[in-house]
């Protein structure tokens, strides 16, 4: 962008505060013969008294815009016709605390090129404007209000700051009278603001106290543009979600890509501050150690803007540009990977659907399915339609589904077969044939030859190609690491249910250090799969967003042919409790207490490490668990996943954190929510309250327990608060 070598800026002029005319002329003046017309009016500065001063500002000389305006006569003076900004103006109102000429100097060290003069009811410096040049036209609102933040941070007195110093038309008077003493005029030698936007952008996402992770977990979404019918609406959301977490502090306006709090009800001016993107309220003023205070918040503004811009479609309205996208691939693309990644709920299986009934003479194709009950249900839907599939059976499947087993011999059948794929297996062990796996199980000896034949059968009819192939993710990989077929799938289409994080990663002797200390990464289990699909055609579908990142940076070059959204859901509900740890060293794990309180009064719970019925693995893509309250526990990921993540993905510690825990919620909430959700079903979602999350499904029902029980007046929630809830009684007897 342009920096002149005069600091020019551009003025409107207008005939008088009070008129509906458009600007008489515009004009492009240098910085510092503006200052000394300002200068000479303060000197010519007129003595008038309190009772002359509202007549007197109307009926005064000329005022001034500083930027370029519209001046065609039938246009409308204001914003809109403002087409652009040449500097930032800060009106400070300030009491007997303020000193203009703090400011003065703060500015000098800043080597920030500025204006500053004394308004007409000043007294003792206390009411002063500030004109910094940005040292180009700004047609940005947004920039402007990140212009202003920037400033104000650096400088003293920030609550004084009038809120018109971050409207876009913004009409000014020159000194010309005066209520106590004549107006005084400082120049301060130094650069436009050109030379800080390094600085400035950072203004952009730093009320997100250092919170880049969170950025980084949500990329990928889609991103729609918003009405100004939508702002309104989704400041009144995301206002609830602050009063909810954050009592005392009191929406005051929205300035361009900014919203700005008072304090408390006591509170003269809008000291806090929060933009678009953040996720934390900023204060301007220090606290007693001389830091920033931040009050942390789960959704921005901004995604409560996209959740409301989402508009519902029908399910065949999405999945038919989708399925029009896929078949163009097929035709058309060589060795394609592509990724349907959205929404947990969208229909993403049910889509395979429509491709099942395909002729498998002319392409066949293979489902893979990451549990077996997905593959189940896959299979239940496509008989309904009168679609049959050719199912290839795991060696241990196979044997289990020869006859009844009691559960013992079942379970000895599982370990048996799980044992060639042990890491820590003999070369001897690894390199056991079916048939001797067979013969080491006693109970077995009478069904050998059958289980042998039925074994050839499924072997042979991984080759038919007169139906579509379905079977687990797991033997699809061992038919490629283990098999001896050079081209094995190479002529077919590959749909793959569920993605999981690393597979995509040939990782071998790796360490990453994770919480301050190294974590080994084991080497990857399929190491000649992970070349191998490179041959094939793919079709991955996930709501999780981490095994997408995966693909891309290992080098796959995925077409992500779908993305997912922001969505508002009312019935969500957040609670943000202190700890949700497995740690027992002093008896009961507060996961182990929450889950057991929750299992009396959730009909599901869906947690990990507490041996529940339903994990957050398990419960991918299941329907089962589409009950009319459903609770959902987050925890930290363990740090080999984390080390895992941060290998696979190329993100740094906190990055991968965020993003685990995102991937884990976005899933599991989704189980009733969302596509899956109904006016009758309800989600709780229990995190830590000092954590990040990311995620698809946006409400305003966000709650911390500790103001929840709270007793102090000033801490506690109101009553109206509390009334919001969707689960406040069962907050009344929460005990963590």
């Amino acid at each position: 962008m342009p920096v002149f070598q005069k600091t020019l800026i551009a003025l409107s002029v207008y005939d008088k505060i009070k008129s509906t005319k458009m600007a008489h002329y515009v004009d492009n003046i240098e910085l510092h013969d503006l200052f000394s017309l300002i200068e000479e009016r303060c000197e010519q500065s007129t003595l008038i008294s309190h009772a002359d001063i509202d007549e007197m500002k109307l009926i005064g000389s000329t005022c001034y815009s500083a930027g370029a305006s519209v001046t065609d006569t039938t246009a409308k003076r204001g914003k809109a016709s403002t087409l652009s900004q040449s500097c930032i103006v800060l009106d400070y109102d300030g009491n007997e605390t303020v000193d203009v000429e703090v400011v003065v100097d703060e500015l000098n060290q800043l080597n920030i090129a500025a204006i500053i003069y004394e308004s007409w009811s000043s007294k003792d410096g206390n009411r002063f404007r500030i004109i910094i040049p940005f040292g180009f036209e700004v047609i940005d609102h947004a920039l402007k209000v990140q212009a202003a933040n920037y400033i104000i941070n650096q400088l003293s007195f920030g609550d004084y700051v009038d809120d018109c110093s971050f409207k876009w038309y913004q009409l000014m008077l020159p000194p010309m009278y005066h209520l106590h003493s004549k107006p005084r005029a400082w120049f301060v030698h130094g650069e436009p603001l050109s030379a800080f936007m390094d600085e400035i952008d950072k203004v952009k996402f730093d009320t997100q106290h250092s919170q880049d992770a969170v950025v980084a977990s949500a990329q990928g979404m889609v991103v729609r543009e918003v009405p100004q019918s939508v702002i309104a609406k989704s400041d009144e959301l995301f206002n609830l979600q602050v009063s909810n977490l954050h009592k005392p502090l009191i929406f005051d306006s929205r300035a361009g890509g900014s919203l700005r709090y008072k304090r408390s009800s006591i509170d003269k001016g809008a000291g806090c501050y929060i933009m678009d993107e953040g996720r934390a309220i900023k204060d301007n003023k220090l606290n007693k150690k001389g830091e920033r205070d931040y009050k942390r918040l789960l959704f921005s503004p901004r995604e409560y803007q996209q959740a409301l811009a989402h508009q519902p479609i029908t399910w065949s309205d999405w999945a038919e540009p989708i399925e029009d996208k896929l078949r163009n691939l097929m035709q058309y693309g060589l060795n394609f990977k592509a990724i349907m990644h959205t929404n947990a709920g969208r229909g993403k299986s049910r889509l395979l659907q429509r491709f099942a009934g395909d002729d498998p003479s002319k392409q066949r194709y293979v489902f893979n399915f990451h549990t077996n009950k997905n593959m189940q249900s896959f299979i239940a839907h496509c008989k309904r339609l009168g679609i049959e599939l050719q199912v290839i059976y795991g060696n241990a499947e196979l044997v289990k589904l020869h006859r009844d087993f009691t559960t013992d011999e079942a379970e000895a059948i599982t370990r048996a077969f799980s044992k060639p794929y042990d890491k820590q297996a003999s070369p001897q062990v690894k390199r056991q044939s079916f048939k001797s796996i067979l013969t080491s199980l006693p109970f077995l000896k009478d069904d050998i030859d059958d289980l042998m034949e039925k074994y050839q059968q499924n072997r042979d009819a991984v080759n038919q190609t007169n139906k579509h192939l379905v079977m687990s993710t797991a033997k699809f990989k061992a038919l490629i690491e283990y098999g001896f077929d050079g081209n094995l799938f190479v002529s077919d289409v590959i749909f793959q249910d569920e993605m999981t994080l690393g597979e995509f990663t040939a990782t071998k002797d790796a360490s990453v250090t994770v919480w301050s200390k190294p974590r080994h990464i084991p080497d990857n289990e399929h190491p000649r799969y992970v070349q191998y699909i490179k041959r094939l055609r793919m079709c991955f579908l996930t709501a999780e967003l981490a095994p997408v990142l995966e693909m891309k940076h290992q080098g796959y070059r995925p077409t992500i042919i779908c993305e997912p959204h922001h969505e508002f859901e009312t019935n969500l509900e957040v609670l943000m409790v202190k700890k949700t740890d497995n740690d027992k060293t002093h008896g009961q794990s507060a996961r182990e207490k929450l889950t057991e309180q929750a299992s009396s009064y959730f009909d599901a719970v869906i947690v990990d490490g507490v041996g529940h019925e339903f994990n957050h693995v398990s419960s991918k893509g299941r329907n089962n668990l589409n009950v009319d309250k459903l609770c959902v526990i987050i925890s930290d990921p363990h740090p080999k996943r984390i080390a895992l993540a941060m290998a696979s993905t190329g993100l740094d510690e906190d990055e991968a954190h965020v993003l685990l825990m995102s991937d884990t919620a976005n899933q599991s909430v989704g189980r009733n929510t969302g596509y899956r959700g109904s006016s009758n079903q309800q989600c709780l979602l229990i995190m830590q309250h000092n954590r990040w999350l990311a995620m698809h499904n946006i409400t305003s029902n966000v709650y911390r327990y500790s103001s929840w029980i709270a007793a102090s007046r000033g801490a506690k929630l109101t009553d109206e608060a509390k009334q919001r809830a969707l689960f406040g009684d069962f907050f009344d007897t929460l005990a963590t």
